[in-house]
């Protein structure tokens, strides 16, 4: 089970970083500051009229998806007492 809850947020989170942000036209970085701060920098694609409207919807229900299943995870792991193996 741990390895299944391993896999179910590495892999998606790979799978969100390298396409999905490709599909809806999201990106974001770190910039940093010569006063040794950093500044959080976000974009969108300007035009959305170049976004489908199926790329956006893969991207919000993976979303939505990812999180209940990651709470579904959680509540299961407190029925059959998993977190004591963590």
């Amino acid at each position: 089970m741990l390895f299944l809850c391993f896999l179910h947020f590495f892999v998606p989170l790979l799978i969100d970083f390298f396409i999905h942000r490709y599909l809806v036209g999201l990106r974001w970085w770190t910039e940093h500051l010569t006063d040794g701060k950093e500044k959080w920098m976000f974009e969108c694609r300007p035009d959305e009229s170049l976004i489908s409207k199926g790329d956006s919807r893969v991207f919000w229900s993976g979303q939505i998806i990812y999180v209940l299943g990651g709470a579904a995870l959680i509540i299961l792991s407190f029925f059959f007492g998993y977190w004591s193996m963590v």
